[in-house]
C-alpha cells in the first residue's frame, strides 16, 4: 500500500535512539494489503493480532477497545480470567496505531515479551488497574499495594517504539478509591 501524505501507519522510528538500532524499527510497514486491519472492538483486536502471529501486520484502532466490553466476555469476573483478557500480547513485525484522537484502549495492557520490531503509537491508554492487588506489609517502610500491570509492558524485547500515546487512570484515580492499610 502506498501510504498518504500525513498518514503515521507506516512511519518507521527515527534512526537516532534504541528503536533505531539494529537495523530500526519498522513495525509492521512490510504487511501485504490483506494484514492491515481495522479494529474497533476488542475480538477485532484479538483476531487481528492472531491472525497473523508475528509476520508483518498494522492495526488500525478506532474508538474505544475494552477487553471488559460484552463483545469479549464482559467485567473481568477472577484474577486468572482479568490476566487472560487484560493483556494484550503484540506479536513482531507490528504497528499498532490509533487513529482519531479518539482512538483509546480500556481495561487493558499492552505486552510486548521476546518480540521484535513493535510500534504503538497515538493511542490513549487507561485505566490498566488491576483488580486484585495484594498487600504486603514486608514492602517498603509501611507496606505496600502490589499491582500486576501497566498500560504498557515491554520485555526481553528489541526494537519497540512507543510515541505519541497518553497514559492515564483517569476517570477512576486513586483518590477516588478507599484507604485501606
Amino acid at each position: 500500500p502506498t501510504p498518504t501524505p500525513g498518514d503515521a501507519t507506516y512511519q518507521s522510528a527515527p534512526a537516532s535512539g534504541w528503536a533505531g538500532t539494529n537495523g530500526g524499527t519498522t513495525g509492521g510497514a512490510d504487511a501485504p494489503s490483506t494484514a492491515i486491519y481495522k479494529v474497533s472492538s476488542a475480538s477485532q483486536l484479538m483476531a487481528a493480532i492472531k491472525a497473523q502471529g508475528d509476520n508483518p501486520k498494522i492495526i488500525k484502532l478506532y474508538g474505544t477497545i475494552d477487553p471488559t466490553s460484552a463483545d469479549n466476555g464482559g467485567p473481568y469476573t477472577t484474577k486468572e480470567d482479568q490476566a487472560l483478557r487484560l493483556q494484550i500480547k503484540l506479536g513482531s513485525n507490528t504497528t499498532l496505531i490509533g487513529v482519531g484522537s479518539d482512538a483509546k484502549l480500556v481495561n487493558a495492557n499492552l505486552v510486548v515479551n521476546g518480540k521484535k520490531n513493535v510500534i504503538i503509537r497515538n493511542l490513549n491508554i487507561s485505566l490498566p488497574c488491576d483488580k486484585y492487588p495484594l498487600w504486603d506489609p514486608e514492602d517498603g517502610a509501611n507496606g505496600n499495594w502490589n499491582s500486576e500491570y501497566d498500560g504498557v509492558t515491554i520485555l526481553a524485547s528489541t526494537n519497540v517504539w512507543v510515541d505519541h500515546n497518553v497514559f492515564t487512570d483517569a476517570p477512576k484515580t486513586d483518590d477516588q478509591l478507599p484507604i485501606e492499610n
